[in-house]
């Protein structure tokens, strides 16, 4: 609880743990002698002028490679609120970290880190 009610307590929060990515090959709808073909995209044998779209979210599905990595989060939260609601307000910074790389995309740069910066707004009632 907070000392003075009409104040605002300040909360500083660091939390590490574990990271679970999921890889899914991409496919592609490629025309090849007039007929549309379903394959994983390789930019060595595809062009982009024969690509007719993306295919289905589900193909590749039965290629799901779990990657494992590392979380980290920092934030500052802010509260506002008397005792029995709740209004408050966090900012903070959210890194994932996976050692070798993640194939993204096959003609995309692979990175190890993906940073991300976010707001929460939190408006409720304690228990």
């Amino acid at each position: 609880n907070k000392k003075d009610q009409q104040g605002i307590r300040v909360n500083a929060q660091l939390a590490v743990g574990p990271s679970i990515g999921l890889l899914m090959p991409y496919y592609i709808k490629y025309s090849r002698n007039n007929r549309m073909e379903i394959e994983n995209f390789d930019s060595s044998i595809h062009t982009f002028n024969n690509v007719i779209g993306s295919a289905s979210f589900f193909e590749g599905l039965d290629e799901l490679k779990i990657k494992p990595g590392i979380n980290i989060k920092a934030a500052i939260n802010f509260e506002f609120s008397p005792s029995k609601s709740t209004t408050a307000i966090e900012v903070g910074f959210l890194g994932d970290f996976f050692p070798g790389g993640v194939d993204i995309m096959p003609t995309a740069k692979e990175y190890s880190f993906y940073p991300t910066a976010f707001i929460t707004l939190f408006y409720g009632r304690k228990y």
